[in-house]
């Protein structure tokens, strides 16, 4: 997939959460700018946590923290399952095999700091007025 086709679902999808959020919380319901300066800072820090905590997430887990894990676990099931065959000799056969070239989600990053800063800068709007 292209890479300015990535930017747009990732954005369309961000913009489409945002606006269901605001609807859900009531922001076209109320008149009063102190509520909906309220709302649009709710709005925009769920999916701003959710998307830097999806990256977090992703990056621990490229970077090969929990692979001693999974060739445990791999292993561990080869003695109990006859037929099932070990690709992997040694846990650098194993690291080496399934560390390649990923994708980059830091995409997530660049869409979830600047919904943070907007959630922030809102929050103390809400505050100030």
């Amino acid at each position: 997939m292209k890479q300015s086709r990535k930017i747009f679902i990732c954005i369309a999808a961000t913009l489409i959460s945002v606006i269901i959020l605001m609807a859900t919380l009531g922001f076209f319901k109320t008149h009063e700018i102190h509520s909906r300066i309220k709302i649009l800072a709710d709005a925009t820090a769920i999916p701003a946590l959710f998307s830097l905590g999806l990256f977090g997430l992703i990056s621990i887990g490229k970077s090969g923290m929990f692979d001693i894990f999974g060739y445990g676990v791999s292993r561990l099931s080869s003695l109990f399952i006859p037929k099932r065959q070990i690709a992997h000799t040694s846990y650098y056969d194993y690291k080496t095999k399934t560390h390649t070239k990923n994708p980059s989600f830091a995409l997530l990053l660049y869409i979830g700091i600047p919904l943070l800063i907007c959630s922030i800068l809102l929050t103390i709007l809400y505050y100030k007025v």
